[in-house]
């Protein structure tokens, strides 16, 4: 899950190289740097979501991924440290570090080590700086990631569905994740940010059915806040479309209206 910056709609998907990436000027997080967990250019992840801007999963998802394909915890944060430093002593400002990549960041076998090291670094060199999370929410299961979230100041969650049928379509798990099992992970934790793509053309989670059954799960999950959005490039899938975003405000309205929840729709 990579962090959503303002971007050519007609960029095609794509791998992230490098261990740090950016930054982007982010539309809900200001100037965002990257920290891309996951192998250079190739995708590992629990979901194959066919909208997915870093393309197809190449490496399916195990509940215990081999550790070679990650970096190591002390090159990630000697990496960290030294850019850090550089950025700092550079002048440059950051309003966030945020944790995306090829795929799934809490998939890294030593995410623990690497969230409390990033949360000090941070701390040294960017102390106003937002530690940001995105994640696909798989791995809640796991002791080591629910303690590893207390080091991030966002907790970013990805729900984009409210059906098992429209969970499929949409995320294409290719483990033997549920939605049910997905949410009921999501129902344990507090303070914790809900984030929803909402496509149509081969697969639509915008139908009556997905959005009445999507603002249920939100309310029984509580979240903080929701953030919506939809395609702003082109996808794995080319018969997906974006949702216009007319669209998605009504449906964080609705979200509002419904739960009580303060809920955001993003412009592609």
């Amino acid at each position: 899950m990579t962090a959503k910056g303002r971007t050519d709609r007609h960029r095609v998907a794509g791998r992230i190289p490098t261990l740090i990436f950016g930054p982007v000027d982010s539309r809900r997080y200001g100037r965002s740097l990257g920290v891309n967990l996951l192998p250079a250019n190739r995708k590992i992840c629990d979901f194959n979501c066919p909208y997915c801007e870093c393309g197809w999963t190449e490496v399916a998802a195990s509940r215990a991924p081999e550790a070679a394909l990650f970096p190591p915890a002390g090159d990630v944060l000697a990496a960290l440290e030294a850019d850090f430093r550089a950025r700092r002593d550079a002048g440059e400002t950051l309003d966030t570090i945020t944790f995306a990549g090829n795929g799934e960041p809490t998939m890294h076998p030593e995410f623990v080590a690497i969230a409390a090291g990033t949360r000090a670094l941070r701390d040294r060199h960017f102390p106003r700086a937002t530690l940001v999370l995105l994640s696909a929410a798989t791995n809640l299961d796991r002791a080591d990631v629910r303690d590893a979230l207390g080091a991030f100041d966002v907790r970013v969650m990805k729900l984009d569905a409210g059906t098992e049928a429209g969970f499929r379509a949409v995320n294409m798990p290719v483990g033997k994740y549920t939605l049910a099992r997905v949410v009921a992970d999501l129902k344990t934790l507090r303070g914790i940010v809900i984030q929803a793509m909402f496509v149509r053309g081969r697969v639509d989670n915008t139908t009556e059915e997905e959005i009445a059954a999507w603002i249920r799960l939100v309310g029984e999950i509580r979240p903080e806040s929701v953030q919506i959005y939809s395609l702003d490039r082109a996808a794995p899938d080319a018969r997906l479309e974006p949702v216009p975003f007319e669209t998605l405000r009504a449906i964080a309205a609705r979200v509002t209206r419904e739960t009580g929840i303060p809920a955001e729709a993003f412009p592609s």
